[in-house]
């Protein structure tokens, strides 16, 4: 009676593991579908590059502005603003970002591309935030 008890413990076993396999599967398709997004939320503020508007002025010189969400439940501050290049310039409508709400970021150069800005703040979990601006289309 022993070994019949060990034989149907391993045919409920056997039978389970397909369903757990599938969760893995949904579980890893939602992973995809996640990373395949082109919003970045990165500690509480998120910006999509999509919504990126850039400007050519008469002088040549170009900008870019970009809305910044706080997706946190807290107050976020904009501490400092560093750019990859002297030839950059970037400034924010306002340092502090209140939960929900956004915040203009603007970028100006004179060069053929943007590169890096570099947010720092005071979030706790992910304080500094690396936006990688293209060449405008």
């Amino acid at each position: 009676m022993g070994n019949s008890s060990r034989i149907r413990l391993s045919i409920i076993n056997d039978t389970a593991k397909p369903y757990r396999n599938h969760a893995n599967v949904i579980c890893f398709a939602v992973v995809i579908a996640v990373l395949k997004s082109v919003t970045f939320a990165l500690g509480g503020i998120s910006y999509d590059e999509r919504a990126f508007v850039y400007k050519v002025g008469s002088n040549g010189e170009k900008t870019v502005d970009i809305i910044l969400k706080n997706d946190a439940v807290f107050k976020i501050n904009i501490l400092k603003i560093i750019t990859s290049c002297p030839c950059v310039s970037a400034r924010i409508e306002r340092t502090g970002i209140a939960p929900g709400e956004c915040g203009l970021l603007t970028a100006i150069t004179t060069a053929k591309k943007f590169g890096e800005i570099i947010l720092c703040t005071d979030e706790k979990q992910s304080p500094v935030i690396r936006i990688s601006i293209g060449i405008p289309p």
